[in-house]
């Protein structure tokens, strides 16, 4: 699916950004009442559950200002989300945690993802972050080379989408 244009698809979005919020505020080792008492507008407890059970959708600016009192980019929470429920992904490509891929160790036949995981590391192409941003067709020549169904090896790689952390203040 890379176009949203139903109720199902809307509701996949406010899901997956909700599920990243969650992750990114237990990241921080914060409750919701600690996060909620961070926000310069009042909401309640219950109202930032509902948007991290995806139940109600939350505007733009209250959900930079979540992502800011937790101390992730909002883009980074979207982005994760997004990945998660496999949407856009022909048009925003794919971010992976390439020391992630590194360890896992599911499957034989994706020996080769990860020794190309391995070498890029060893290359200090990545920085220190380890995440890697794949173009789609990028995406689609790897299955290809690795010999992989393309809905499955992009399910994989969805698998290692690398998860916001927030920053030390």
């Amino acid at each position: 699916m890379d176009v949203v244009d139903d109720e199902v698809g809307e509701a996949a979005i406010a899901r997956a950004i909700g599920q990243e919020l969650r992750r990114a505020r237990d990241s921080a080792g914060m409750t919701r009442a600690e996060l909620v008492a961070m926000l310069p507008s009042e909401i309640h407890v219950q109202t930032l559950a509902t948007y991290e059970r995806g139940v109600r959708q939350c505007t733009v600016g209250r959900f930079v200002m979540i992502c800011q009192a937790i101390g992730v980019p909002g883009s980074a929470v979207l982005t994760a989300g997004l990945q998660h429920a496999m949407i856009g992904l022909k048009t925003n490509g794919v971010e992976v945690d390439l020391r992630a891929i590194v360890r896992d160790n599911t499957s034989a036949e994706l020996l080769p993802l990860r020794r190309w995981a391995r070498n890029k590391l060893d290359a200090s192409t990545t920085g220190d972050s380890g995440i890697v941003h794949l173009e789609w067709v990028v995406v689609r020549e790897m299955a290809a080379v690795f010999d992989i169904a393309e809905p499955e090896f992009v399910k994989y790689l969805v698998a290692f989408t690398p998860r916001p952390v927030p920053q030390r203040r």
